[in-house]
């Protein structure tokens, strides 16, 4: 094999070797910072169970939420609050919100859940 083959070779195989260390490094990194981010969502789901029953008006759980910092969207029955963004683990979208749902049922609250929704989706 010529020199130059050779060295092209080992060039491709270090890059490949540099790739792999990276793309398995920045997985587990991405692991931290999505249960950073759940933990997160989970302490603010945790004071929302604590000042509000289920059965409170909607209104009072919404003055509260709005109060909080955060990427929101309020639908009929549900209301979404952002804790912050993680990666999303799949090469079709961006970053996912992760945060909390409370849900409602003829404006009184019903339950709070911790989960991500993505926003940036092929």
């Amino acid at each position: 094999m010529r020199r130059a083959a050779k060295v092209t070779l080992a060039a491709v195989v270090i890059g490949i070797a540099i790739a792999s260390a990276t793309f398995v490094l920045s997985s587990g990194n991405d692991d931290v910072v999505r249960l950073g981010m759940e933990a997160k969502a989970g302490s603010l789901k945790q004071e929302i169970d604590r000042r509000f029953p289920a059965g409170t008006p909607r209104s009072e759980v919404i003055a509260f939420l709005k109060s909080q910092s955060g990427w929101s969207s309020e639908g009929r029955d549900d209301y979404w609050l952002s804790v912050g963004q993680a990666p999303s683990g799949v090469w079709y979208c961006g970053p996912v919100e992760v945060g909390v749902r409370v849900r409602f049922q003829q404006d009184q609250l019903v339950g709070v859940v911790v989960g991500s929704w993505g926003l940036d989706c092929l």
